[in-house]
């Protein structure tokens, strides 16, 4: 018996800034750069209490500060951005997920992606991500699925057509 998961995927905001913040912090462990810089600003900011701030110490303090506002828009605010307009676009459909392919059956446009495009996988606590084979992230709410045999179907599905898989908690 063939294994069939059918999703009706209506995307929200909160349902992609989860994924991405998740996949963002937990994998890329951007989390230690995002404090690192304003701890590093701290430092600086104490040293001068203690020695007496120079010109050296606020171009450091400014520095890191700016430093640490770049970090966060081209790491993070950027790529969420980025993914919310496309999927806000792209308005969700009904997916179709079996051992041979995938099918996305959508308002306006009809696909059929073989497992083969998929060169990664991430389950994470509230979402499946599939990236393709230029690291764009395909987001499959878990709370979207009509039950938890679907979800477990889907992870099999998954492990059996993607060999990087990675499951993240």
């Amino acid at each position: 018996m063939e294994k069939v998961v059918e999703v009706e995927i209506r995307y929200s905001d909160k349902d992609i800034k989860q994924a991405l913040s998740y996949l963002i912090l937990q994998l890329n462990m951007f989390w230690i750069c995002l404090i690192s810089c304003p701890i590093i600003v701290v430092g600086i900011f104490l040293y001068g209490l203690i020695y007496g701030f120079s010109n050296n110490t606020n171009g450091l303090i400014i520095s890191f500060l700016v430093l640490s506002v770049i970090i966060y828009i081209v790491y993070y605010y950027l790529p969420i951005s980025r993914y919310l307009d496309f999927y806000r676009k792209r308005n969700g459909g009904t997916y179709i997920f079996s051992s041979k392919q995938i099918e996305s059956i959508g308002k306006e446009v009809q696909s059929i992606f073989n497992w083969s495009v998929f060169k990664k996988a991430y389950d994470i606590p509230t979402a499946f991500l599939l990236a393709d084979e230029n690291e764009f992230l395909y987001i499959f709410p878990k709370n979207l699925f009509e039950n938890s045999k679907d979800i477990l179907t889907m992870q099999q599905l998954i492990s059996e057509n993607i060999e990087n898989y990675k499951w993240i908690r």
